[in-house]
């Protein structure tokens, strides 16, 4: 059990280093339904919910958006004033 738990735990270490370093980075280094569409939607949802507990979640939420705004201009994608989470 420990085994799996530390696996687990180093592949969303690994996940969030990529992630990061795409952000920061001048190129996408996973694939869309890996990045914006897919994990980092989830990731958004769940630390609203943390954020919200806290009372900082319009915060969140903004740093979320400039996230998924920067990996989807990346891919050539256009980005609009509106949010992405409506």
């Amino acid at each position: 059990m420990w085994i799996g738990l530390a696996a687990a735990a180093g592949l969303a270490t690994l996940y969030l280093s990529v992630l990061a370093a795409s952000f920061y980075g001048r190129r996408n280094l996973l694939p869309e339904r890996l990045m914006e569409r897919g994990h980092v939607l989830q990731l958004h949802e769940y630390t609203s919910l943390i954020a919200r507990a806290f009372g900082t979640r319009d915060w969140v939420e903004h740093a979320a958006i400039d996230i998924y705004n920067t990996l989807a201009e990346r891919r050539g994608r256009k980005v609009g004033r509106a949010s992405c989470w409506s």
